[in-house]
């Protein structure tokens, strides 16, 4: 199966990346609960 986005670590213990499909192409942020 194919991955449709990258995520690399941050500092903060979240997550920042791009999805990407055939039809969307976004910027993505995972952060952790505070």
């Amino acid at each position: 199966m194919t991955a449709i986005g990258y995520v690399t670590k941050q500092e903060n213990g979240g997550y920042k990346g791009q999805l990407k499909t055939l039809s969307v192409r976004a910027d993505i942020a995972i952060v952790p609960n505070q």
